[in-house]
């Protein structure tokens, strides 16, 4: 959102905490979308890289990483070349999301949980 000077503006209606769970042996593997993308490639037959986590939701949490990494909401600004943004596409195009029936496991969790009251905890600081 923008006002009539053009300041960015922020607003949510609901906070959510997520969490990835792995092994040890894998999480010490990864740091960053480069080592995602590198892992299916090394998944035993059978697997999907993470399970818990549909398409629609994976491009939720590139879309929040990248108003993190790459939007100056002070400046007005949005830059892409920030925060491996490409990387995290690329992941996006190529993900298969976990299948009950065509997959035996998978090698990362991701969990949420959502709240609803942290909008209503914030929004009279928002007026």
């Amino acid at each position: 959102m923008t006002d009539e000077n053009g300041h960015m503006y922020e607003l949510f209606c609901f906070m959510t905490v997520s969490s990835m769970i792995s092994s040890k042996e894998t999480a010490q593997q990864i740091s960053g979308p480069e080592d995602l993308l590198r892992l299916p490639a090394e998944l035993p037959q059978g697997y999907a890289l993470l399970g818990g986590i549909n398409r629609d939701s994976l491009l939720d949490y590139i879309c929040q990483l990248a108003s993190v990494y790459c939007v100056d909401f002070e400046k007005g600004q949005c830059d892409f070349s920030k925060g491996n943004f490409d990387k995290w596409l690329e992941l996006y195009s190529g993900y298969k999301p976990y299948d009950f029936d065509a997959h035996d496991d998978y090698l990362i969790s991701v969990f949420s949980a959502v709240s609803f009251i942290g909008a209503g905890v914030y929004a009279p600081a928002l007026r």
